[in-house]
C-alpha cells in the first residue's frame, strides 16, 4: 500500500470521527441520528476525488464513532457498513452520468443534487434505522422520526460539506474581473448581516413572518455573482452560523420540544437553499465557461491558423525565387521548400478540419461509413506519419500487436482518432518513447497509446475531453483542445469507449476500446 494512499486514510478517518463526534453531541435522536452530520459530505467527496479505495477509512470512522457513542459492535458495524455503501453509491451513481466535481455545468449541480445528495443518502438513513431497531435501541414509535432525522443530517452533510471540498480539490477557474475582491468583502458582510438580523432573536417565525427567508435573496446573489464558489461558501457559512444560534437557543425555528426538532426546521430552509444556490452556482458557472471558452478560443485559433499560414505564405515566396533563378541547386531548394509548403497546407488543413467537425457533431451530422479494417495495420500506417517527428525531436514511436485486430468502423474517422492520440503523445511527451499497443479479444479490439511525458492531474482528466479543453497552458504547448473531444465522439459513435490513466512519474496512456460487429448507431444517437 503506497504511503500516500495511507495517508489519504488517516486524514478520511480523523475528519470523519471529529465531526462525527460533533454532530452526535446535538441532541442525536434515538442516541445516533444527528441533523448535523458532516461526515457524509467527507466520505461521498473523499471517494468522487480519491476513489473508492477510501471505503475502510469510512466503516472504521462509523463503526469507531458510533461505538464511542454507545453503540454495540453489531450495530456500529451495520452503521458503518451503511454510511460507506452510501458515499460509494453517491460516487457510482454521478459517475455514471459523467460528473465533473468543478461542477462548472447545470448538468453537474443536478445530478450532484438528485443522485450524489438525495439518492445515496437513502441507503444510509435506511440500513442506519433498521440497525437500531434490530439492536433495540429505537422503539418501534419513534423508526419514522429517527429515519427522518437520519436522512436530512446526511443530506445536508452531502450538500454543504461536499461542494465545499470538491471545489478546494479541483481548484476551478473563477472568472477574472475587477474589484472581485470588494464584491467578495461586501457580499459576506450582507450574509453575515442577514443572518444576524433573523437569527439574532428569540421570536418564532409566525411573529416575524417573511424576515426568516431572507436568507434567500443574499444566497442567490451571492451564487449568481460568484457562481459554484459563492454558494458552496456561502452555503456553508450560513448553515454553520445558523446551527449556532439555534444550538444557543436564538433564532426563529427553537421549538420548545427540543433541539433536535428546532435543527429539522432550520436544516429544511437552508436543504432547500442550498439546493437553489447550488444549481444556480453551476448554471452560472456554465455560462461564464461559455463566454471564457469562447474568448480563448478566438485568441488560440487566431494564433494557431496565423502561424501556418505565415509559413506557408513564406514558404510560397521562397518557392517563386526559386523557380525565377532556374539553378540545379534552386531545384533543390524548390523540392524542399515545396515539401515544407505541402506540410504547413495539411497541418492548416487539420485545423480547419476540426473546427468542421465541432459543427457536424453539434448539428448531428457525424455519419460512419463502416467497412471491415485491421486496427493494427492502420495504427502503422498513421505512425508511418511521423516520421519528421522522429528525426527532428528523436522520438520513437513502437508498435505492439496481438490477436485479431479486425473490425467493422470507419477507416477515416478512427484513423483521426489514433491521429489525435498520436499528436498528444508526442506533444506532451517531451522527446519521450511512445508506445501503440493494438490488442484483439473475442469481442472488442483496445487500441493504447502511452508517452512518458509530464501527465495529466486528476482533476484534469475528466475535463480534456470537453470542447476547448486542454489539462496543459494552451500557450505553450498550441492546439484547440479539440482533438480529445472529436476522438471521444467518434469512439462512442462506434459504441465505444475511450478512457485516460496517468500520472506524473509514468506518463499518460489513453485507450480505445472498440466493439467488433457493433452496428452503427443513428448520428443522433451517437452523440
Amino acid at each position: 500500500m503506497r504511503p500516500r494512499h495511507v495517508l489519504r486514510l488517516a486524514i478520511v478517518f480523523a475528519a470523519y470521527v471529529a465531526t462525527a463526534r460533533a454532530g452526535l453531541a446535538l441532541d442525536a435522536v434515538s442516541g445516533f441520528a444527528t441533523l448535523v452530520w458532516a461526515p457524509s459530505g467527507i466520505s461521498l467527496a473523499a471517494i468522487v476525488a480519491w476513489g473508492f479505495g477510501m471505503w475502510p477509512a469510512i466503516v472504521v470512522g462509523a463503526v469507531v464513532a458510533n461505538a464511542w457513542a454507545g453503540a454495540p459492535l453489531p450495530v456500529a458495524l451495520a452503521i458503518g457498513a451503511g454510511n460507506s455503501a452510501e458515499a460509494m453509491v453517491g460516487a457510482w451513481l454521478l459517475r455514471r452520468v459523467r460528473f465533473d466535481p468543478r461542477m462548472q455545468r447545470l448538468s453537474d449541480g443536478i445530478s450532484f443534487v438528485l443522485l450524489g445528495c438525495i439518492g445515496s443518502t437513502l441507503v444510509s438513513a435506511s440500513v442506519g434505522v433498521v440497525a437500531l431497531r434490530l439492536g433495540g435501541i429505537t422503539p418501534a414509535g419513534l423508526v419514522g422520526r429517527t429515519w427522518r432525522v437520519w436522512w436530512v443530517g446526511d443530506l445536508m452533510g452531502d450538500l454543504l460539506v461536499a461542494p465545499l471540498l470538491l471545489l478546494a480539490w479541483t481548484r476551478p477557474r473563477i472568472r477574472r474581473r475587477r474589484h472581485l475582491g470588494t464584491e467578495a468583502t461586501f457580499a459576506f458582510v450582507a450574509l453575515a448581516m442577514t443572518v444576524t438580523v433573523v437569527f439574532l432573536t428569540r421570536r418564532s417565525v409566525a411573529e416575524l413572518g417573511v424576515p426568516a427567508y431572507l436568507l434567500f435573496p443574499v444566497l442567490v446573489l451571492i451564487a449568481a455573482r460568484f457562481a459554484q464558489y459563492g454558494a458552496a461558501i456561502a452555503n456553508f457559512l450560513a448553515a454553520a452560523a445558523t446551527i449556532a444560534f439555534t444550538a444557543l437557543g436564538y433564532g426563529p425555528f427553537v421549538r420548545s420540544a427540543g433541539l433536535a426538532e428546532s435543527l429539522l426546521q432550520v436544516q429544511m430552509l437552508m436543504g432547500v437553499l442550498a439546493t437553489t444556490t447550488l444549481v444556480l452556482g453551476a448554471l452560472v458557472a456554465e455560462r461564464d465557461g461559455a463566454v471564457e471558452a469562447r474568448e480563448d478560443f478566438l485568441s488560440i485559433a487566431s494564433h494557431e491558423l496565423r502561424t501556418p499560414l505565415t509559413s506557408l505564405s513564406l514558404q510560397i515566396q521562397l518557392l517563386a525565387r526559386a523557380l525565377s533563378s532556374g539553378t540545379d541547386r534552386a531545384s533543390d531548394r524548390m523540392l524542399e521548400t515545396a515539401n515544407a509548403a505541402v506540410r504547413q497546407a495539411q497541418k492548416l488543413s487539420r485545423l480547419v478540419n476540426q473546427l468542421l467537425d465541432v459543427s457536424r457533431i453539434t448539428a448531428g451530422r457525424l455519419h460512419l461509413e463502416r467497412e471491415q479494417i485491421d486496427l493494427c495495420q492502420l495504427a502503422r500506417e498513421v505512425a508511418g506519419g511521423y516520421d519528421e517527428h522522429r528525426r527532428a525531436d528523436g522520438v520513437t514511436i513502437s508498435i505492439a500487436c496481438e490477436g485479431d485486430c479486425k473490425g467493422n468502423w470507419d477507416r477515416t474517422r478512427i484513423e483521426q482518432v489514433i491521429d489525435n492520440l498520436l499528436s498528444n503523445a508526442v506533444k506532451y511527451g517531451g522527446g519521450s518513447p511512445v508506445d501503440i499497443q493494438v490488442r484483439g479479444t473475442q469481442g472488442t479490439v483496445a487500441l493504447s497509446v502511452r508517452d512518458r511525458g509530464i501527465g495529466i492531474a486528476p482533476a484534469d482528466r475528466q475535463r480534456i475531453f470537453d470542447r476547448f479543453e486542454q489539462a496543459a497552458a494552451a500557450k505553450r504547448y498550441g492546439g484547440l483542445g479539440l482533438g480529445l473531444w472529436i476522438a471521444r465522439r467518434i469512439v462512442e459513435a462506434h459504441s465505444g469507449r475511450i478512457r485516460v490513466e496517468s500520472s506524473p512519474a509514468d506518463g499518460t496512456t489513453f485507450t480505445v476500446e472498440l466493439q467488433r460487429d457493433a452496428s452503427a448507431p443513428r448520428a443522433a444517437d451517437a452523440l
